[in-house]
């Protein structure tokens, strides 16, 4: 069932997940967050739903991350402490955790069609996806050291040296700076580079073989 921020379609056995905040570049709040794990436990409670490909709208970003600016737009709204984005989220398999995790216990594969930006917790978000197309624009990053002086809290920085070269995955959480489709391909993290108009139908692709299987 879709959401607000979070739509869901089903054709055949694939579940099509899209992050839906454009006007924010797709970034992260809470209440999507929420809708993100109802919806991926509701795909992973469905019997004919076999295969997910997640995407972004709006054709500028997969997700960009936490978005910094809900929490000053919202003063007063506990997003972390109680409710169903509050107490033992980290702990909890089931409930929202931090921006950029998914359901610890989701075991359908998941396959990432990024266009655009996939920085933060977006990029954590594709760390967990078992197979990555990217369009030729897209960028990868983790840039949380220099937007908010920290690190991934999504558990980016536990996964990164180990799906990429533990030197690149070193530089990229140091430096926050962004990677190009073309060089996380080189380095074995994306499948495929194709063109924008191309990338749906190769996502699509992939999660058909996989549903042969």
């Amino acid at each position: 069932m879709s959401g607000k921020y979070v739509l869901l379609e089903n054709k055949g056995h694939i579940a099509y997940v899209t992050l839906n905040r454009p006007e924010r570049l797709n970034a992260v709040n809470p209440p999507m967050q929420h809708e993100l794990f109802e919806t991926l436990n509701g795909i992973m409670a469905d019997d004919n739903a076999w295969v997910v490909i997640m995407s972004g709208a709006g054709g500028r970003a997969f997700c960009a991350g936490m978005d910094l600016k809900w929490r000053t737009e919202n003063p007063g709204v506990d997003a972390g402490t109680s409710g169903p984005l509050g107490s033992g989220y980290m702990s909890d398999p089931v409930r929202p955790g931090p921006v950029g995790s998914l359901p610890t216990q989701f075991w359908k594969p998941i396959v990432a069609a990024v266009e655009g930006y996939a920085v933060g917790g977006g990029m954590e978000i594709t760390l967990q996806c078992d197979v990555v197309v990217a369009s030729e624009s897209a960028q990868f990053g983790v840039p949380e050291i220099r937007n908010v002086g920290g690190f991934p809290g999504g558990g980016g920085i536990y996964r990164l040296p180990r799906q990429v070269p533990y030197k690149v995955a070193m530089w990229m959480l140091l430096s926050g700076q962004f990677m190009t489709a073309q060089y996380m391909a080189s380095i074995g993290y994306v499948n495929e580079v194709v063109p924008s108009d191309k990338l749906m139908e190769t996502a699509e692709q992939y999660a058909s073989t996989l549903c042969e299987n």
